[in-house]
């Protein structure tokens, strides 16, 4: 019994010795596999000790401790960063590295960001942000004028035409208003309108001028005012209209023009919004004028708005400036056609006893007429009146004449007698004054017969020497 105990024991030493041996054996194999393989990753990085001992987990972006002596590659869980103979250490900000047992850090690329120490990843660059380096270890808002729409974004869009952006880090841009431009891109705010100009649409790259007509006298305004009667606005872009001219009107509002006075009116102050009628007795011939000109004498305008004065017709006239109307000739007066003349005076021996007449009237035989205006009067019994008398003629006749009924001069015997007379005065006159005339004739053939013959000295031999 003792024996089978004794041996039980022995056996039980035996079974656990060799047991013991095989998990030491199984042990150092293990580790003999496991050092082999850690020897080929510090192999593949020119580390000269091998020892594993040492080795640290590395928490992300990290490397093992190790000093030049203990140089190695921490396993694939435990590495992060970048292995290098002096150690493994974090990646700066803007750099980072995914991947375990590296020797270098990668950069971040434009667009996307690391601000700390260690990361496996970039970061993008969030909405209304850019990076347009690599390694940067943050984003920059975009500027006043532009936007990023989308994330990772490596520059800001530049604010279109139309469009203004005022604040920084922005997604989008804002559309002008109505009033406002943005001729250029990338303008913090829209500019205004300036007066004379106007934008009724948003996102406007211009404004538009005002129109002929129109004016606009503020910046930033969505439309332009016509201009108010008597003002017009010639060009476009006007700020404000200008009155009209002496001379024009304008009587309807939003006029490009002020327009002429027409013939038969007039306008003497600016601003006209309708022209002034010509009065009476005044006229205005001509388009455009400030003033109408007065009727002259002889001339007349009965009516408001003439465009000429009228000729005085026959057996009128007008005896001064701005004549309404013409006046009849006064009785003793004529005119005989429409014309600016004044009435004329009868002649001697006509007369008109009536006003407004074209013409006189010849004072008839047997009547006279005193007076141009006066009708005609009987010639007296005694008188004779022929046609055109002014005054009857009373007959006196001449001696050797008598007075017929007839009221005229008849020859009596004795002027016959003395007719006589003188015809045999006139008979013995003219044959004395013949014979003398003979008498004179023979008495001068005298003479040259004397003459004729001269001495033999030449001078003259007379007769009866």
């Amino acid at each position: 019994m003792a024996e089978l105990v004794r041996s039980s024991r022995l056996l039980s030493i035996v079974w656990i010795i060799f047991i013991s041996s095989l998990v030491q054996a199984l042990i150092v194999q293990a580790s003999m596999w496991f050092n082999l393989w850690n020897k080929a990753q510090f192999e593949q990085f020119n580390c000269t000790d091998f020892k594993i001992n040492l080795c640290k987990a590395c928490r992300p972006g990290t490397a093992a401790n190790t000093s030049t002596e203990e140089c190695f590659c921490c396993a694939e869980a435990q590495l992060h960063g970048e292995c290098s103979d002096d150690g493994c250490y974090e990646c700066g900000r803007g750099s980072y590295q995914p991947d375990p047992g590296q020797t270098i850090c990668k950069m971040c690329p434009a667009g996307e960001y690391t601000d700390e120490e260690g990361s496996q990843l970039c970061k993008k660059c969030s909405l209304g942000h850019y990076s347009n380096i690599t390694g940067a270890p943050g984003c920059k808002p975009c500027r006043p004028g532009s936007f990023a729409n989308e994330t990772g974004s490596r520059i800001c869009r530049e604010c279109p035409k139309g469009h203004s952006q005022k604040d920084s880090g922005q997604t989008k841009c804002t559309a002008c208003t109505p009033g406002h431009f943005a001729n250029v891109t990338r303008l913090p705010s829209c500019y205004l309108c300036q007066p004379g100009s106007f934008s009724n649409t948003t996102a406007a790259s211009n404004c538009t001028k005002c129109a002929l007509g129109y004016y606009q006298p503020k910046e930033g305004q969505a439309s332009c005012k016509p201009c108010e009667t008597g003002t017009e606005a010639r060009r476009n872009g006007c700020a404000k209209c200008t009155n009209c001219p002496t001379g024009t009107y304008a009587n309807v509002s939003g006029s490009a023009v002020c327009l002429p006075c027409p013939p038969g009116s007039s306008s003497d102050t600016t601003r006209t919004v309708n022209c002034t009628l010509c009065q009476a007795g005044t006229f205005q011939g001509l388009a455009g004028h400030s003033e109408c000109l007065p009727c002259t004498k002889g001339t007349y305008c009965a009516k408001n708005g003439c465009t000429s004065c009228y000729n005085c017709p026959a057996g009128h006239e007008s005896l001064k400036d701005r004549a309404k109307s013409c006046t009849p000739c006064d009785s003793g007066k004529y005119k005989p056609v429409a014309s600016s003349h004044a009435c004329t005076e009868c002649r001697d021996g006509w007369y008109q006893n009536k006003t407004g007449q074209s013409t006189c009237i010849e004072c008839p035989a047997g009547y006279f007429c005193p007076c141009k205006y006066c009708k005609p009067l009987e010639c007296p019994p005694e008188a004779y009146c022929p046609k055109g008398s002014m005054t009857p003629k009373f007959l006196t006749c001449s001696p050797l004449f008598s007075k017929t009924p007839q009221n005229y001069c008849k020859p009596e015997a004795s002027f016959y007698v003395v007719i006589g007379l003188l015809l045999v005065v006139a008979v013995v006159t003219l044959a004395c004054v013949v014979r003398r005339l003979r008498h004179s004739r023979a008495k001068l053939e005298v003479e040259k017969s004397l003459l004729s013959s001269v001495s033999k000295d030449g001078a003259p031999i007379y007769a009866g020497l």
